[in-house]
């Protein structure tokens, strides 16, 4: 269940900067971090979800992928 809530939370996250739920669920699905060779989905299920929440505010600080 944690993965799950996990999971909503990442979208929820990513939904305006995709363009959308559906769009940020295809990238959530298919996009590869390149720091972490690793979809989001993957590092969720191999639990690294504070290093994703981690990328993903430095992303909205203005860093790079």
């Amino acid at each position: 269940m944690i993965k799950l809530e996990q999971k909503q939370m990442i979208i929820k996250k990513v939904k305006e900067w995709a363009g959308g739920e559906e769009q940020a669920l295809h990238w959530y699905k298919n996009e590869i971090i390149p720091a972490m060779h690793l979809t989001p989905e993957q590092a969720i299920e191999q639990g690294h979800y504070d290093t994703l929440m981690d990328y993903l505010e430095s992303i909205s600080l203005g860093g790079y992928a």
